[in-house]
């Protein structure tokens, strides 16, 4: 009988250690679906940020593109 409940014990003891381990294991997932979640976040800012900066550079092109012809018609 002391077998017996020694290796209830043994089993219920290794079912906290495998609960706390399955606990430990989730809370790393979370924090790493956070730090995902973070980068994507990261991404499309640096995405929309790049996009508005072409809008930038292709007005300016076609500021430059405006004022060669008048430097031209100018110095004539």
């Amino acid at each position: 009988m002391s077998t017996l409940a020694a290796s209830v014990s043994s089993t219920a003891n290794d079912a906290v250690h495998l609960h706390d381990a399955v606990q430990s294991a989730h809370s790393d997932a979370q924090a790493g679906g956070s730090v995902a979640d973070e980068a994507v976040q990261a991404m499309t800012d640096s995405h929309n940020s790049a996009r508005e900066i072409g809008k930038i550079i292709s007005v300016i092109d076609g500021i430059a593109f405006q004022t060669y012809p008048i430097a031209l018609i100018s110095g004539v």
